[in-house]
C-alpha cells in the first residue's frame, strides 16, 4: 500500500448489500435505485425499533412475579407443596 493513500469509501446498496461507488444512483450490481433502497431500509428499521420498544414496555408493564409452576400445578389439583393431599 502506497503511504499517504486513503481507501476510498464506498456505500452500501441496501438491496443487494453490496458496496458501490457514493457518486453512483443504481447499485452496479443488482440495479436498484439507491436513494430509495436507503429510503425503504431506514423507514423498515423505524419500524423494527418501534416494534421492539413496544414488546418492552409490554414485558415491563406485565413484570408481575408469577407463581411457581410446580406450586400452581399442585393447587390445581389440590396436593400441598409437600406432595400430599389437603
Amino acid at each position: 500500500m502506497t503511504a499517504g493513500r486513503v481507501a476510498p469509501s464506498l456505500l452500501l446498496c441496501r438491496s443487494c448489500r453490496q458496496f458501490v461507488w457514493p457518486e453512483e444512483k443504481v447499485c452496479s450490481h443488482c440495479q436498484s435505485d439507491l436513494a430509495k433502497a436507503e429510503r425503504d431500509y431506514l423507514s423498515a428499521l423505524d419500524m423494527a425499533r418501534a416494534a421492539a420498544e413496544r414488546l418492552e414496555a409490554a414485558l415491563n408493564a406485565d413484570h408481575l412475579p408469577q407463581p411457581d409452576r410446580q406450586t400452581g400445578a399442585r393447587a390445581a389439583m389440590g396436593q400441598r407443596a409437600s406432595g400430599s393431599f389437603s
